[in-house]
């Protein structure tokens, strides 16, 4: 196995996007920054797996920062994801999200599945439209998952996102707002283990 990193990160005030792939061809493991157009390039390179990890609002009370939600589901809200064929969802590859479930619980962590909505902005939602994101049962909101998925599918890719929850938007906290020590070192934890099992996800292949 030859292993080059190169590191490309894309930071939005304090958060950091990345993707995370695997070229089968040239068996290299390598890190880029979130856009659907660098998603577009990864075919050429002859990649199988598309993974992306990052953080979450969350959408329904049960969610707490440091939980980690791997979607089945994405909606698609962002814009992005209809130009490469999804229409109002787009779905992560089965296999690979329940692999990364089994993987984050086996390591003690709470995982969540469901429907995750895709959102072009972080700060264009009202009160109003997140009590509705609740109460469609949507478990997360993020800005990059949906495109990630739908691009990754057109190409012929495998994809899996799994989400870090950093804000509690039901009772208004968002991550400009302190976490206590405990929440903070939750959110950590999880930040740590959705990376290392995207390591695991890779050297499954």
């Amino acid at each position: 196995w030859s292993t080059v990193c190169t590191l490309f990160f894309f930071f939005f005030f304090f958060d950091c996007y990345f993707f995370f792939f695997f070229s089968s061809r040239r068996r290299h493991t390598r890190y880029i920054s979130v856009t659907g157009v660098q998603t577009c390039a990864l075919p050429i390179l002859g990649t199988t797996l598309a993974v992306q990890i990052g953080t979450c609002g969350g959408l329904q009370r049960n969610l707490r920062p440091g939980d980690i939600v791997v979607p089945d589901v994405a909606v698609c809200q962002e814009g992005i994801a209809r130009i490469y064929g999804a229409g109002d969802v787009t779905r992560a590859d089965p296999r690979r999200s329940h692999q990364a479930r089994s993987l984050l619980a086996s390591r003690n962590y709470t995982v969540h599945n469901g429907t995750n909505l895709t959102w072009p902005s972080i700060f264009a939602q009202s009160g109003e439209m997140v009590q509705a994101w609740h109460e469609a049962k949507y478990l997360s909101v993020d800005m990059e998952t949906a495109t990630t998925l739908a691009v990754a599918r057109h190409f012929g890719m495998a994809a899996v996102s799994m989400l870090v929850v950093w804000d509690e938007l039901l009772a208004g906290r968002s991550f400009l707002d302190p976490l206590e020590p405990d929440e903070q070192l939750r959110l950590v934890e999880g930040n740590e283990a959705v990376f290392r099992v995207a390591l695991d996800l890779v050297s499954a292949l």
